[in-house]
């Protein structure tokens, strides 16, 4: 049997992933989310999120090697969504460290 999906956190997901730069304000809100949708991260693919977000988020701070944990486990979902003709939602991510964001402001 497979698994129930979620499609309100693939549309997320596509529009975090959209511009090819995952941000950390992106995964707060991503983390946000499924905290407020419990059906969310009790379905794929926040059943595969929530576990990373929550370890990311229990010392408070998103270091820049999390950043691209998360990066990597969203272009695996990606993939996995581009094997599936229903979802086929492809994409190329990249993190932006935090001394890019600074450099940037």
């Amino acid at each position: 049997m497979e698994e129930k999906v979620h499609l309100e956190t693939l549309r997320r997901i596509r529009r975090i992933t959209a511009d090819g730069l995952l941000e950390s304000r992106e995964v707060h809100d991503l983390a946000e989310y499924l905290e407020r949708h419990r059906e969310a991260r009790a379905a794929w693919p926040g059943s595969i999120l929530w576990p990373t977000l929550e370890s990311i988020f229990e010392d408070g701070v998103l270091t820049d090697e999390e950043l691209a944990v998360m990066g990597d486990i969203l272009v695996g979902i990606l993939a996995e969504c581009a094997t599936k003709p229903n979802l086929a939602l492809t994409s190329y991510i990249r993190t932006q460290s935090k001394m890019e964001q600074r450099s940037q402001e």
